[in-house]
């Protein structure tokens, strides 16, 4: 489930309630998000992982990989059983990783979050229900093949 499904099934109170009402209701098409403080051109190799074991969203980020290795992105195939995100950047950004990456990009069919190995940290996120994923794997790959100080 993607980031807004999640948060629309939040119990919340006062008036974060208006807001995450308005929130779940609004059609917005995109959501968009980077992190100013991390260099794009830190990602030279980029491990990519499934947001579950169910075979459609591994099929998901084997076609998102795919696609980022045909414009010249260096996506790499990671392995490994996570508990959670924090749990996979651990294993696969950690001292004791099996092959360095420089970023961590986990894959849903409506959300892609693109972790920074330094910070541990999201410093690119987009997320849609109903771009589609080819759509947003096209955001991700301006993000990362934009000049550095570019605006985005």
């Amino acid at each position: 489930m993607g980031r807004a499904g999640r948060w629309c099934g939040w119990v919340a109170t006062g008036v974060s309630v208006a807001v995450l009402v308005a929130a779940c209701n609004s059609k917005a098409p995109m959501v968009e998000n980077f992190n100013p403080l991390v260099p794009v051109n830190r990602f030279k190799i980029i491990g990519t992982v499934a947001s579950s074991t169910a075979r459609m969203d591994i099929r998901m980020m084997i076609q998102v990989r795919d696609t980022l290795k045909a414009v010249g992105i260096n996506a790499v195939r990671t392995g490994g059983n996570f508990d959670n995100v924090a749990d996979a950047l651990k294993q696969l950004c950690g001292p004791n990783a099996t092959q360095p990456l420089d970023g961590v990009l986990l894959v849903a069919y409506d959300d892609l979050i693109l972790y920074d190995c330094v910070t541990t940290k999201p410093a690119y996120e987009i997320y849609s229900q109903t771009l589609g994923l080819p759509t947003l794997v096209n955001r991700l790959v301006q993000y990362l093949t934009r000049k550095e100080g570019a605006a985005q």
